[in-house]
């Protein structure tokens, strides 16, 4: 339930309890009931509530009222107060000692109106049209669609018959339970009785109140029977999710309440052409309202309500005063909400469902692993995943969206997308239970499996489900347990602590667990599936927001969570670089050399000077220390590095040049113009942040820095000239940083010392 739809259901409420009052208690008061109460009241006694407050209050003439108002309002404020005698509505101030009643903002008239002729009482409000007694109640079964074969099951506790209906594969009871168990009330529709959810879910009622924090671990995961005859039980949030997903699906449209609501014998009151129901699946809703949490019978339109409300298993979240329920409105929407756990709502059982009957392992089709290309394809769908590899370990970079039919792994029962929307599944990949993440029947959900050894699950074959071991090897490749939580990151999703550089690829996505009941928002956190697992629990990977990472985490088996799948081949990286090597018989340096293409370029930074006042004057070691040029080569101004421009080889040995643009196109088409194309040249090695992963075409660019005046941006920034400039001042080179994934082309100041890279001529 939205907060605005809570506010104005807690304030109906109230508005509402004055004819609980009229309906179930004696009027001892002989005051009519617009009689003028105006003026200042003693307080003579307060008994505070959880929800509402009851002042008894006298005046000068010993007359007396017993006053309700909301709980929590302060002294001085003006609010309005209910006389629980005469039902009328009044504006006060409350005082600590006094009350001044201001007015009557509400009279009840509901004593005066009587039915001629009926013998049923007819409550009005000021907006809610009249409810229907009990002398006027219809048989239930006239409600139901004739075209429909129903089946039928008897509750053997009380001997009631009631209809069923098979939906997809789901059974249902057709119509609302009407046990006499726990706290209820009758309807005065012919639909069963309303009851609290904690007599739903058979819980005593002191589980109503927030403080009894224990109350979600009190509900089964699956079939969780409450007030519901054997082998029925209460449906979870999830259930109902199946029923409309089913219609939905059949249907072609939204018009998911349309189909399930009963059309005979106007079991919908005052619709719409365009909105009466079709009862197309004989789920056969009647409106039957609800009973607020004061016990108060919420009439048909009564400040716009028009929905009747079914209770699921499930509470809204552990510490609150709600539960989770599903309405059905005058509209064709069905939404999910949330009620007081002490309101009055009808029941549905569902009927207990082996969810693996018929179930059986997903298809062992083959799969194709590209090294080069960094993918897997599984041919189960033909779905491309991309890969990496981190050590000796061979990962999907991506989560697994694998979805089986009459599998372990089937949609939303046992795996589900983010929120239950399939555009989801295509960003974040799916979310499995344990059961249906290990390919494995849901008994395993409540037993330890042990057979967990390079375990596929519903991997692709040649891959498995990692094993909490392999998540350590993980942590300890991608920097331990202080930095791989970072270093394993996505560069999205993440609310804080996203990293810069995803630096092994392995691109862990923010989207959380989701329980039975509700899920995180997506930016916090993530976790993904291991075959480690207890009784009733697994172990993840755990990631947090704030870089945290820990392989000793462990959820219910229950809950829905991401895959990542692991190859059962370990993986060392092979570089695909052409080397070799080159000696400059200047100054007898031996350079390593690397083709990519059709040029070879140096896979160093070149380290060369003489004595000429050029290069003496224009040239530089990084902090002019002579360690650093035997490290990171040498840097050069564009003057030094072409011979003032005059040049094609510049400072280069003889048969090389200084690189040119088309040089650095010719790169670029042959590694692919992408906007990763500067990690790609990176090396793995000196960069202080953002290095390469894999130096796959033996780049090799080094983070040397620069120099402008100062030295600058060691260990972050890789820049070589080209051979063209711009004009007299400014000429063009390339740049890498630590920062990005790209490569970048400048102009800028020709003074500034930058790297040179060298290239064969051809």
């Amino acid at each position: 339930m939205s907060s605005l739809f809570k506010t104005a259901t807690f304030v109906f409420t109230f508005l509402t309890i004055v004819f609980t009052f009229f309906a179930c208690s004696d009027n001892g008061d002989s005051r009519t009931s617009n009689a003028d109460v105006t003026g200042s009241w003693d307080v003579i006694s307060v008994s505070n509530g959880s929800t509402t407050t009851t002042i008894t209050v006298s005046n000068e003439d010993n007359d007396s009222l017993t006053l309700l108002i909301l709980s929590g309002t302060s002294f001085g404020d003006t609010t309005t107060a209910f006389d629980v005698n005469s039902g009328d509505s009044l504006e006060i101030i409350y005082f600590r000692e006094t009350i001044d009643i201001l007015g009557t903002v509400y009279t009840n008239r509901s004593s005066s109106s009587k039915n001629e002729g009926s013998s049923s009482s007819v409550f009005s409000s000021s907006s809610g049209d009249e409810y229907i007694s009990s002398s006027s109640q219809k048989d239930p079964n006239d409600f139901l669609n004739e075209s429909i074969k129903y089946g039928t099951m008897t509750d053997s506790r009380d001997n009631q018959t009631y209809k069923t209906v098979k939906i997809g594969e789901q059974t249902w009871m057709a119509q609302n339970l009407n046990y006499d168990g726990g706290i209820n009330w009758p309807s005065d529709y012919s639909c069963g009785k309303y009851y609290q959810w904690t007599t739903a879910v058979g819980l005593d009622s002191s589980y109503n109140d927030y403080s009894y924090r224990g109350t979600v671990s009190l509900i089964s995961e699956v079939n969780h029977q409450g007030i519901c005859p054997d082998g029925w039980h209460i449906p979870s949030i999830m259930e109902w999710k199946v029923l409309f997903k089913y219609v939905k699906e059949n249907q072609g449209n939204e018009n998911i309440g349309k189909v399930l609501k009963a059309k005979n014998n106007e079991a919908w009151p005052k619709l719409s052409e365009d909105n009466k129901p079709t009862d197309d699946y004989g789920f056969s809703v009647v409106y039957g309202s609800y009973i607020s949490y004061a016990g108060s019978h919420v009439k048909y339109n009564e400040y716009g309500h028009t929905e009747t409300m079914f209770w699921t298993s499930l509470p809204d979240g552990p510490f609150t005063e709600y539960a989770s329920d599903v309405s059905f409105d005058s509209t064709n929407e069905v939404s999910f909400n949330a009620n007081w756990r002490n309101a009055g709502e009808y029941v549905r059982c569902i009927q207990d469902r082996d969810m693996d009957e018929g179930a059986s392992p997903a298809p062992k089709k083959s799969s194709v692993y590209d090294s080069l290309a960094c993918t897997l394809t599984d041919l189960r769908d033909n779905q491309a995943y991309k890969t990496t590899v981190i050590g000796t370990q061979v990962w999907m970079a991506e989560n697994l969206n694998y979805v089986t039919e009459n599998g372990y792994a089937d949609d939303m029962e046992q795996s589900r997308c983010y929120n239950d929307y399939e555009y989801n599944c295509n960003t974040y990949g799916r979310l499995y239970r344990w059961t249906a993440a290990m390919d494995i029947p849901s008994i395993y959900a409540k037993e330890q499996f042990t057979d967990t050894a390079l375990y596929q699950g519903i991997c692709p074959q040649g891959w498995h489900l990692p094993s909490r071991e392999d998540f350590m090897v993980l942590i300890l490749s991608a920097g331990d347990t202080n930095n791989a939580g970072l270093n394993l990151k996505a560069q999205e999703s993440w609310d804080y602590g996203a990293p810069i550089i995803d630096k092994y690829s392995f691109m862990a996505l923010a989207v959380p667990n989701y329980d039975n009941r509700s899920t995180d928002e997506i930016g916090d956190y993530t976790r993904f599936w291991s075959t480690s697992n207890n009784d009733t629990t697994a172990f993840n990977l755990y990631i947090s927001d704030h870089n945290y990472i820990s392989s000793r985490s462990y959820s219910s088996k229950y809950n829905f969570q991401p895959i990542r799948c692991l190859r059962n081949k370990p993986g060392t990286y092979t570089s695909h670089a052409e080397y070799g090597s080159f000696k400059d018989s200047r100054n007898e340096k031996t350079y390593k050399t690397v083709k990519i293409g059709d040029d070879t370029w140096m896979a160093e930074n070149l380290n060369y000077t003489n004595n000429t006042s050029l290069l003496t004057d224009s040239s530089w070691c990084y902090d002019n220390k002579e360690e650093n040029c035997s490290t990171y080569g040498r840097l050069y101004s564009w003057n030094a590095a072409t011979d003032h421009g005059s040049s094609k080889q510049g400072v280069c040995p003889k048969d090389w040049h200084l690189s040119t643009k088309s040089d650095w196109d010719n790169l670029s088409l042959t590694i692919g113009s992408v906007p990763s194309l500067g990690q790609a040249l990176k090396s793995t090695e000196l960069w202080t942040l953002g290095a390469g992963k894999k130096n796959d075409y033996g780049f090799s660019a080094i983070p040397a820095g620069y120099f402008d005046t100062t030295f600058q941006e060691l260990g972050t920034v890789a820049e070589f000239w080209t051979r063209e400039n711009y004009n007299d001042s400014l000429a063009f080179y390339y740049s890498i940083s630590g920062s990005t994934e790209s490569l970048s082309k400048y102009a800028k100041k020709s003074i500034v010392g930058r790297s040179i890279r060298c290239v064969q001529d051809r």
